[in-house]
C-alpha cells in the first residue's frame, strides 16, 4: 500500500519511547550522579504522582473527589460511580449519537489469579440475530468504558456483541493503577477471560474477532500469537507494535532503567508530558478526555515502562506469525505510535487477508478525538470489514474442504460396507444403505459447488462494498449461498454470510432466494442436489453396480432390478386399510418351539424403510384438513372392502398385536392416522432387524 508524503516522513514514537527520548536520558544521568543530600528528594519525585488538573465544568466537590488517589480499585469505583451522571451529559459525538435498545451487562469476575475484573457486555436489542463477537483491548491511559461505550453501542447496533474489560491495574479492576509487573501475565488474563466469553451461549459457533487500541493492539497481538487459531480476525487501532527506528535510548540508560525497575519497580517514572494533545485532535473533545477520571494519566511506572518496550520487541521479532485476517487503522499525523510501524506490521504478517488503512491528517485518537465525519467513517470501515469481511468467506472455504475431506472418507466405508452386503447376499440392507451414500454424494456435489461460488463472492468484495445492489453476475452466487446456509448446517458461516447480506440487500431479496421465488437466481444444480426427495430405483441401482464394480464383485442385480420396479404404497400418505393381500413368512423359532415371528418380506421391508426415511417430510400434517379423512368415510371405505379387517386378521393370523392395534387406530381416528403409521414402519423396522440376525 502506497503511504502519503506526511506519512513517510513521520519520525514519531511510542508513549514510553517519546518520554524516554524527550528528557529521560539526561534525566537519567543526573539521577546516578545526585549528591547522597539531594538523592532523597529526586526518590521524591519519582514516587509521587503529578497533581491532578481541575475538570472545568463540574463542582468542586466532584473535582475533590476526582484529584484522590487512584492507585487502588475501590477509590477509582467511587470516583466513576460519582461522574457517571455527568458523563452521560457530555456533549460528545460517541454520546450524542449512541443508538438506543442496546443491552448492555456489566460485572466483575474474579481470575485465576485471584483479581477481581470489571467486565461488559453490548447487546443488540431483542430479536437481533448476532451475527459475531467482537472483544475488545483497550490502551494504556484508557479503560473499556467512557469513550468506548459509544463505539461499543454502534457496533452492537450493527448485530455484533461487543465485549469488554479493563486489565489489572487499569480503570475498574483491582491492582496497583497504572502497574504492569508482567506483560505476558496481562496477556494471560485477557485470553482467560475472552475464553469464558467465547463459550457463551449466546455466540458459541459465532466468528470472534479481537479489537486493540494502541497498547491494547500490542495485546491483541499477543493474544493471536499464543492462540493462534482461536480468532477469525484482528482489528488494530493505532497499535502500538514496534519502536521506530532510532527512537530507543542508548544501551547505558535502558541498563539504568532495567535496574532501576527491579529496585523500585512501581515507582512512577519522573519525566512525563501531557499527550492528550497528540491523542486528540479536535480541542473540545481534548477537554472531554479529562472527564474520563480513571484512566491512568501519572508518571509511567518503572516495572511498566520496561514491560511495554519488551512487550514491542518481543512483538516485532514474530510479526511474520500473524496469519489471521487483519484490519489495521491508523492516522498518518499521529506522533504517540508511529504509523510507518502499522506499515511494516502489514508488510510483515503472513495473513492472506490484511487490509491497512491510513487516515491523512488523523492524530492518534482516531476513534474519539477526530471530527464528527472522521470518526463516523473509521466506525463504519470497521464495520463494513466485520459485515463483508473476506473472513467469514473464507472460514466458510476452509471448512466445506475439510468437511469435503471428512465426507470422502466416509463414503469409501459406507461403499465398502455395501460391498459386504451384496457379496453376502444381503440385497434388502444394501438397497437401503445405499440412498445414504446417495444423499452423501449430493451433499459432497452441492459443497463443491458453494465452495466456488465462496471463491467467486471473495473475490468480488471490492465490486459488492462499492454497489448498493447485488451486481447481476453475482446474483446466482449469492442466491445460491442464501438458499443453502439453512440447508447446510455443518457450515455455520453460510448463515452467518447469509445474513450480512441480508443486511446489505435486505430481506426482500433473502426471501426470494429462500423461497425460490422465479428469477430468484438459485442455481438449479444446488436446488437437486440439497433436495430432500429420494432418488429413483435406476439411480440407486446404478450407484450399486458401481460399487459392485470397484469392489470387483460378480453380482446378479436382476432380482434388485426386479425390485425397484415394483410400486409400494406410501405407508405416511394416511390413513390406510389392512388388506388380505399382506405377504408374510413364518420361520420356525431357534429354539424350536411351534410358535412363529411374523417377518414381512423385502418388498414391505423396502416399501416402509424408503417411506419412513425419506418421504416423512412429506406426509400430511394432523392439522391439515385437506388430509384428514371423517370417520364415515372410513367406515363407508371398509364396508365396501371384500376382505374386512377381522377377516384379514384371522387369514393372515399376525401374531404381533401391536401392528392390529394401530391399523385399528388409523381407522377409529383421522387425527391419530400418522402417527399410527409411523409407530408401524418403526415396527416393520425392529421386525427387520430380526430377519437380518436370521440370515447371518
Amino acid at each position: 500500500m502506497e503511504l502519503s508524503p506526511t506519512l513517510r516522513f513521520s519520525h514519531s514514537s511510542s508513549p514510553f519511547s517519546r518520554m524516554l527520548i524527550s528528557s529521560t536520558e539526561h534525566r537519567i544521568n543526573h539521577l546516578i550522579s545526585v549528591s547522597p543530600k539531594s538523592s532523597s528528594n529526586t526518590t521524591l519525585m519519582v514516587a509521587t504522582a503529578k497533581k491532578k488538573s481541575r475538570i472545568e465544568g463540574v463542582s468542586e466537590e466532584l473535582n475533590s473527589i476526582a484529584s484522590q488517589n487512584l492507585d487502588f480499585a475501590p477509590s477509582r469505583r467511587r470516583v466513576r460511580d460519582a461522574f457517571t451522571e455527568v458523563q452521560q451529559q457530555l456533549d460528545h459525538f460517541l454520546f450524542k449519537t449512541a443508538p438506543a435498545g442496546i443491552r448492555t451487562e456489566e460485572g466483575y469476575e474474579r481470575n485465576s489469579r485471584g483479581l477481581e475484573i470489571f467486565c461488559k457486555s453490548w447487546l443488540p436489542e431483542p430479536g437481533v440475530p448476532l451475527k459475531a463477537a467482537l472483544c475488545f483491548c483497550h490502551g494504556y491511559g484508557s479503560t473499556c468504558t467512557f469513550f468506548f461505550e459509544g463505539i461499543a453501542k454502534r457496533i452492537a447496533a450493527s448485530g455484533y456483541g461487543v465485549y469488554a474489560m479493563d486489565f489489572p491495574g487499569f480503570g475498574l479492576s483491582e491492582g496497583l493503577h497504572g502497574y504492569i509487573p508482567n506483560f505476558d501475565d496481562l496477556v494471560d488474563d485477557v485470553i482467560e477471560h475472552y475464553t469464558k466469553i467465547k463459550a457463551r451461549p449466546e455466540v458459541r459457533g459465532l466468528p470472534r474477532f479481537i479489537l486493540g487500541q494502541s497498547m491494547g493492539g500490542a495485546i491483541a497481538l499477543k493474544v493471536h500469537l499464543k492462540e493462534p487459531n482461536t480468532w477469525d480476525g484482528v482489528i488494530l487501532v493505532a497499535p502500538m507494535c514496534k519502536i521506530a527506528e532510532g527512537m530507543l535510548p542508548s544501551t547505558a540508560v535502558l541498563k539504568v532503567l532495567n535496574l532501576l525497575s527491579k529496585v523500585m519497580p512501581e515507582a512512577k517514572l519522573f519525566p512525563h508530558k501531557d499527550l492528550s494533545g497528540l491523542i486528540f485532535r479536535e480541542p473540545g473533545k481534548r477537554k472531554m478526555a479529562g472527564y474520563n477520571v480513571i484512566s491512568y494519566d501519572d508518571p509511567t511506572r518503572l516495572k511498566t515502562g520496561m514491560e511495554l518496550l519488551n512487550a514491542t520487541q518481543d512483538i516485532e521479532s514474530q510479526l511474520h506469525k500473524v496469519t489471521a485476517p487483519l484490519l489495521i487503522l491508523h492516522g498518518a499525523a499521529d506522533k504517540v505510535t508511529d504509523p510507518l510501524v502499522s506499515q511494516f506490521l502489514y508488510e510483515k504478517a503472513s495473513s492472506k487477508d490484511k487490509t491497512l488503512k491510513i487516515y491523512e491528517g488523523s492524530y492518534h485518537g482516531i476513534l474519539e478525538g477526530e471530527s464528527d465525519d472522521r470518526i463516523f467513517a473509521v466506525q463504519n470501515d470497521m464495520i463494513s470489514w466485520l459485515d463483508l469481511s473476506k473472513t467469514c468467506l473464507n472460514l466458510a472455504i476452509s471448512r466445506i474442504k475439510l468437511l469435503q475431506n471428512k465426507r470422502d472418507m466416509q463414503l469409501k466405508q459406507m461403499c465398502k460396507e455395501i460391498s459386504q452386503f451384496l457379496q453376502a447376499g444381503q440385497e434388502a440392507i444394501a438397497r437401503i444403505r445405499v440412498e445414504h451414500i446417495i444423499r452423501e454424494q449430493n451433499i459432497w456435489a452441492a459443497y463443491e459447488i458453494l465452495e466456488l461460488f465462496c471463491e467467486f463472492v471473495l473475490a468480488r468484495v471490492p465490486i459488492i462494498e462499492n454497489q448498493r445492489e447485488c451486481p447481476s453476475e453475482l446474483r446466482e452466487a449469492i442466491a445460491s449461498i442464501i438458499f443453502a446456509a439453512p440447508r447446510c448446517s455443518d457450515v455455520p458461516d453460510l448463515l452467518h454470510i447469509k445474513n450480512l447480506f441480508a443486511t446489505k440487500y435486505g430481506k426482500e431479496f433473502i426471501s426470494a432466494a429462500s423461497e425460490l421465488r422465479p428469477d430468484s437466481g438459485v442455481n438449479r444444480t444446488i436446488i437437486e442436489k440439497l433436495s430432500v426427495s429420494a432418488p429413483s430405483g435406476e439411480v440407486k441401482l446404478k450407484v450399486l453396480r458401481e460399487i459392485a464394480e470397484e469392489y470387483n464383485l460378480t453380482w446378479d442385480s436382476s432380482k434388485t432390478e426386479a425390485e425397484f420396479r415394483k410400486n409400494h404404497e406410501d405407508l405416511l400418505g394416511g390413513a390406510k386399510q389392512v388388506s388380505a393381500g399382506a405377504t408374510l413368512s413364518h420361520n420356525p423359532s431357534r429354539n424350536g418351539s411351534n410358535s412363529s415371528s411374523p417377518c414381512i418380506t423385502e418388498p414391505s421391508i423396502k416399501s416402509v424403510h424408503d417411506k419412513q426415511e425419506y418421504k416423512h417430510l412429506e406426509a400430511p400434517s394432523p392439522s391439515n384438513n385437506n388430509s384428514r379423512l371423517n370417520t364415515n368415510e372410513i367406515e363407508r371405505s371398509h364396508k365396501n372392502n371384500d376382505v374386512p379387517v377381522g377377516d384379514a386378521k384371522s387369514e393372515t393370523r399376525f401374531q404381533s398385536s401391536d401392528v392390529l392395534e394401530k391399523a385399528r387406530a388409523a381407522i377409529a381416528s383421522a387425527d391419530r392416522a400418522s402417527a399410527a403409521a409411523r409407530a408401524a414402519a418403526a415396527l416393520v423396522q425392529s421386525n427387520f432387524g430380526s430377519l437380518k440376525l436370521e440370515g447371518k
